[in-house]
């Protein structure tokens, strides 16, 4: 019999465009799996979840452990796609481990990003293809 995975997202109810499109590439990426929501920190949190026995095979750097304690290198597929949608990687690791927030600088204000991981790693593919898009 084939495991069952289980992917869970916890995501801050205010930012709804940011649920909305997490549940629609969920809904995307798993046509045929029940994509579930349910809310929790007294609704300050919206939890995404869907089941699926390929998961393993879409997230090979999953693992026991803290990722910042493991090695995370993408596949050469991952490689592929992140090379032909950079801005979305970037956006997805900015939405996850980052945010978007306007500096105001005396009487100049424009739109900053922050982004944070205690993955080298991590940090590595970000700061990649940050570089690659100029």
């Amino acid at each position: 019999m084939e495991r069952t995975y289980r992917l869970r997202l916890s995501l801050d109810a205010k930012y709804v465009t940011i649920v909305s499109d997490a549940t629609a590439l969920l809904r995307l990426g798993f046509p045929d799996s029940r994509v579930g929501r349910v809310s929790a920190d007294g609704g300050a949190t919206i939890v995404l979840r869907v089941y699926h026995s390929h998961l393993a095979c879409l997230f090979p750097q999953h693992g026991p452990g803290k990722k910042h304690h493991r090695s995370i290198a993408l596949e050469g597929w991952q490689q592929e796609r992140v090379r032909a949608a950079p801005w979305a990687f970037l956006r997805g690791c900015i939405r996850s481990d980052g945010c978007v927030f306007v500096n105001r600088t005396g009487r100049y204000s424009y739109l900053s990003y922050d982004f944070k991981n205690r993955s080298k790693d991590i940090l590595d593919l970000f700061e990649e293809t940050c570089q690659a898009v100029g």
